[in-house]
């Protein structure tokens, strides 16, 4: 192409070009001007916008993460003027700002009650991604396509018993292994963990069958079978974590609703990988909200 092609490309890029039909409409030229500028203008306007909640979103993420380890990200954000509904907006767009990198604009277009029907815990990806790829926005219209995901009858989980495992000692054994300088108690802390590995064996079969059994009875889906189990193996991370004894809140009672203690289970799908990172999205939403 030649310069002065190049140039009417570049030109054409800059030309704003209006969606409404103005042809069927009895406007006079000079209105038409008037309102296809000022169409021009709040196209630009809104472009702003967009970035902004964009890099709001990030911002908020990023710093949330700073205060992982003290657990004051909500004392922060309270004291910049934020609430815990704005705080959960913001990161419900977040999720969908990182689950479709490619459509910024569209997903700062959303209204707040758009973004929390597309994030309801029990949508999934698949039908996120139909609605925003067909360019869906009004919230009646998501809500309606959405009612038989929304009308599903969810599963209550109780809380969680005690646990009967002893992390502390567990952990004191640990690093006796990496300490011990003698060969017969090593043998005896061999025999030990032996031992302890035949009963998980037997214990982890036993907890499969009742699984079944439960599922059986409650006709319980796949997900709901699975998301309990995580849960479970969620707290007993979280209880580990706490035998440790390292951290600021490891003297409180585990509690997801807790800034300190949720930063704790982001860890452990994210930065440990102890879980598949895929499952955080409807754990957040059936447990930490």
């Amino acid at each position: 192409m030649d310069v002065f092609g190049e140039l009417q490309e570049a030109v054409k890029k800059e030309i704003y070009v209006s969606e409404f039909d103005f042809g069927s409409r009895e406007i006079e030229k000079e209105d038409i001007e008037f309102i296809k500028n000022s169409e021009q203008k709040l196209r630009k306007r809104f472009m702003g916008i967009s970035e902004s909640l964009y890099d709001i979103c990030i911002i908020l993420n990023q710093v949330s993460l700073k205060f992982k380890k003290s657990g004051d990200f909500m004392d922060w954000y309270e004291a910049n003027g934020l609430t815990k509904d704005n705080i959960s907006e913001f990161n419900k767009r977040f999720i969908l700002f990182q689950e479709f990198s490619d459509k910024k604009d569209f997903i700062s277009s959303l209204s707040t009650q758009s973004v929390k029907f597309l994030t309801h815990k029990d949508v999934t990806a698949d039908a996120r991604e139909k609605i925003i790829d067909g360019g869906i926005k009004k919230a009646e219209t998501i809500k309606e396509l959405l009612a038989p995901v929304r009308d599903r009858i969810a599963i209550e989980f109780k809380e969680r018993t005690k646990s009967y495992v002893n992390y502390k000692k567990l952990e004191k054994m640990k690093t006796r292994i990496t300490k011990v300088e003698d060969g017969n108690e090593l043998n005896s802390l061999k025999a030990d963990i032996d031992a302890l590995a035949i009963c998980l064996k037997d214990m982890k079969q036993a907890v499969k069958k009742k699984e079944k059994e439960w599922e059986h009875k409650n006709n319980l889906t796949f997900d709901d079978v699975k998301f309990n189990k995580l849960y479970n193996d969620v707290m007993n991370e979280l209880e580990v974590y706490k035998s440790k004894g390292e951290g600021a809140m490891v003297d409180t009672d585990i509690d997801l609703k807790n800034d300190w203690w949720r930063s704790r289970v982001y860890d452990l799908f994210h930065d440990m990988e102890i879980f598949d990172r895929s499952d955080w999205f409807k754990f957040e939403e059936r447990f930490l909200n």
